[in-house]
């Protein structure tokens, strides 16, 4: 029997994600100008959260954001950036699938910008994909999910029962 075809997904930036990131970035640097602080402290204070915004924004809808994602069944993914890197890996246990929400949470095989043992994060937002990609992707990632506990591992005790060294 052969083997299902990965899944390839296009994100697009999101208008909503969008939205959010203003409204957070509006409302925290409000709240920073507010605090009983020097005038230069608070102005400070707001120029930190505008470039951690700035560089949310440049992650999750400018140029961070990836160009294609390819997931197969066996728990591993390629992600292509826009100026021509891939990077492949592994799909993580903490990988949050919801309704309107996907955070794919994924260990790079060999990362440069990461240290070893580090992961890596996609979020995925409703709005960033067409309705049935997202769906395959929703069910892909809880299928994948769902399989790998039990594919590969011999049945024994649980860790909680194991004897004490």
């Amino acid at each position: 029997m052969r083997a299902a075809p990965r899944l390839r997904i296009e994100p697009r930036p999101s208008r909503l994600l969008s939205r959010a990131l203003a409204a957070g970035t509006l409302a925290t640097a409000t709240l920073a100008a507010s605090l009983p602080l020097p005038w230069a402290g608070r102005i400070g204070l707001v120029l930190v959260v505008a470039l951690v915004a700035l560089r949310a924004a440049r992650r999750m809808l400018g140029r961070g954001l990836p160009a294609i994602v390819h997931l197969g069944l066996d728990r591993r993914l390629s992600v292509t950036m826009l100026d021509g890197r891939t990077q492949a890996g592994t799909l993580s246990c903490a990988t949050y699938v919801g309704f309107r929400l996907v955070a794919i949470v994924w260990r790079p095989d060999r990362a440069p910008g990461l240290a070893p043992g580090r992961t890596s994060t996609l979020l995925i937002v409703a709005d960033m994909l067409p309705a049935d990609v997202f769906r395959q992707l929703r069910v892909r990632l809880r299928y994948s999910r769902a399989g790998a506990a039990t594919k590969g591992t011999p049945a024994g005790r649980p860790e909680s029962q194991a004897p004490a060294s």
